[in-house]
């Protein structure tokens, strides 16, 4: 972005993505243990069954759909109990939690603005940090408190799966983490860190306030006892929440039609979600329930079209606007008005998607994702050569983003942009 700098920036990044051992016990048990992908959803996209497969969204969403989740260490075993009706139970233990992957400046999908620095409580951090490094150190905004190999620290997940008439059902429990981390941080440490990234704004007499003088000795003392001790999480840390899901899914063809719906109930009395104020203040204990209905047509040779629906709901939370989910709903004097219930907050999401082949060389896609409430929405039309059959493929994409400032798409408005990529399967 010329409004960076205008300077180039290489990143060199290596991800491995499978390092597997299966083994297979008498005619009925699989085991697999390692570096691994673990997604049950029957829906395409972040369905609601997606627990262990964290996201990656360092580079967009242009990719394809397998090289956008990351992979966790795990145990999963399939025990078979009826080969006539496919009936399964699956079992899939993580020990140590893995988060997603964002950023917040510096790249295409940075939340903030090409010309702002980073929107943190504490204001603009970004200019702190040298490019070499800021990669990294975002990644430490999960990291603070990260889970470690302990058992308090495991996440796991057990499915029974069959088939019935014709469809393949499933009913699924999880135990683990949320998505996202609550940061907290001290208050001191907070003026402190106001303080440094208010320098050059105003003269620095003025910014030393009795105030803030008061925050400088309470935060020194502070840091000497928790270099005494070897441990800074008393001053900053992000802590990842626990919750439990229960869930369901279903899937069946009807010819070259398939009907996909999946949901997850969270509960609140099983520790429940958190989510965020517009002011980033974390809101815990929220109830939630996330439903996903998708229908996909199958042509041959190679025309697929699809259609999904999903609702993503927020109960009992009256008067309490929720980032990213009630933008579309607050009124000029910042009051809430929502469209289906005042005490619950909706997240209604819509995505298609086209996807064809010119004799068995090029395929292209026109795949779209919008919020009918928030009036935001994201296009992503794609042409690709497939160069050979042994998977090498010469690609070019766009995501074009639309919506208002403060929508979840809106925000992304000024990173419309156009991919080059190459990928080879070995």
């Amino acid at each position: 972005h010329p409004d960076e700098g205008g300077a180039g920036k290489s990143v060199l990044m290596t991800e491995l993505t499978e390092l597997r051992y299966d083994r297979r016990f008498g005619a009925n048990a699989v085991i697999q243990f390692g570096l691994q992908k673990v997604d049950w959803s029957v829906t395409d996209g972040m369905g609601p069954s997606v627990m262990f497969a964290p996201q990656d969204l360092r580079f967009g969403l242009v990719g394809d759909p397998e090289d956008m989740t990351l992979p966790v260490e795990s145990i999963v075993a399939r025990y078979t109990m009826n080969y006539t009706h496919d009936v399964h139970l699956e079992f899939a233990f993580v020990p140590r939690h893995r988060p997603l992957e964002m950023r917040l400046w510096g790249n295409d999908w940075g939340t903030a603005s090409p010309d702002q620095g980073a929107s943190l409580p504490i204001g603009d951090v970004s200019w702190l940090f040298d490019p070499s490094v800021e990669d990294q150190w975002q990644n430490n905004l999960f990291y603070f408190a990260k889970p470690e190999f302990k058992p308090e620290d495991f996440s796991g997940a057990l499915r029974l799966r069959g088939r019935l008439h014709g469809a393949e059902l499933g009913l699924w429990g999880f135990y683990g983490f949320d998505s996202f981390p609550e940061l907290k941080m001290d208050p001191d440490l907070a003026a402190v860190l106001s303080l440094i990234t208010m320098m050059g704004d105003t003269p620095l007499l003025e910014q030393l306030t009795p105030e803030r003088l008061a925050a400088l000795e309470r935060f020194q003392a502070k840091m000497v006892q928790a270099r005494a001790q070897n441990d800074g999480s008393s001053l900053l840390t992000s802590t990842f929440h626990r919750l439990a899901q229960i869930g369901a899914q279903a899937r069946r063809n009807f010819g070259p039609y398939v009907f996909a719906l999946e949901t997850a109930w969270t509960p609140r009395f099983l520790g429940g979600r958190t989510l965020f104020s517009p002011a980033m203040q974390p809101i815990s204990g929220l109830a939630t329930l996330h439903t996903a209905l998708q229908i996909e047509y199958q042509s041959p040779p190679g025309l697929i079209a699809v259609l999904g629906v999903s609702d993503f709901i927020v109960f009992d939370v009256p008067n309490t606007p929720l980032m990213l989910l009630d933008e579309s709903s607050m009124s000029a004097g910042g009051a809430l008005d929502r469209p289906f219930d005042p005490n619950s907050s909706h997240l209604v999401t819509v995505n298609c998607a086209l996807k064809g082949e010119i004799k068995e060389q090029f395929e292209w896609v026109l795949a779209g994702v919008i919020h009918p409430l928030g009036q935001d929405g994201l296009f992503m039309p794609s042409v690709a050569w497939l160069l050979d059959s042994q998977g090498e493929k010469l690609q070019l994409s766009a995501e074009i983003f639309g919506g208002s400032a403060q929508s979840m798409f809106g925000r992304f408005g000024h990173n419309d942009r156009v991919v080059l990529s190459y990928k080879r399967s070995y």
